[in-house]
């Protein structure tokens, strides 16, 4: 059975449509110069995260093989950023644990990937459910979760490595 865009769409849950208006605002916010706590800088990293393990669990009932490729491209994920995504830290308060980050669309581009892989193989699995038993999807589901959620951790190690760094003036 043919399945259009629009009947994709409208077969949408409405929490999905929920997550990505969020998604899109935290990315969109991250383009703009801001003042963050270094808690919530790890917000967006514990969601991809429980998200990508939640995936595991629900799609995959836990498998060895799932996970296996998530730590993987999750560890892989983690090292990229660390060595290549470096976030600018503009100011360092230590006194109420702030830091004020310049701009970039790398926070918009990471939540956009992340919903897109998300959601092309939510769609994917709902029009042909055999697909979730295939090593090829399995992959590609838990690489892109896990990669994306490494790069978050990344990104925050990276500034709060900063944040420790910088002297703490008063």
């Amino acid at each position: 059975m043919q399945h259009s865009l629009f009947d994709i769409i409208q077969g949408t849950p409405l929490w999905v449509w929920g997550a990505f208006i969020y998604l899109l605002i935290i990315g969109l916010l991250a383009s703009k110069t801001r003042t963050v706590s270094l808690y919530r800088l790890v917000i967006m990293p514990i969601i991809f995260t429980l998200w990508s393990l939640s995936s595991i669990h629900t799609k995959y009932a836990c498998s060895s093989l799932s996970f296996a490729f998530w730590l993987t491209a999750f560890i892989a994920g983690i090292i990229f950023a660390i060595h290549v995504l470096h976030k600018k830290v503009i100011k360092v308060d230590h006194k109420h644990k702030l830091v004020t980050l310049s701009g970039d669309y790398t926070q918009l581009l990471l939540v956009m990937l992340f919903f897109i892989v998300k959601y092309s193989i939510g769609v994917s699995y709902a029009l042909n459910p055999s697909l979730k038993t295939t090593t090829l999807f399995l992959g590609i589901d838990m690489i892109a979760s896990g990669i994306i959620s490494g790069i978050a951790w990344g990104k925050a190690i990276n500034i709060i490595k900063t944040y420790c760094k910088t002297p703490n003036v008063e």
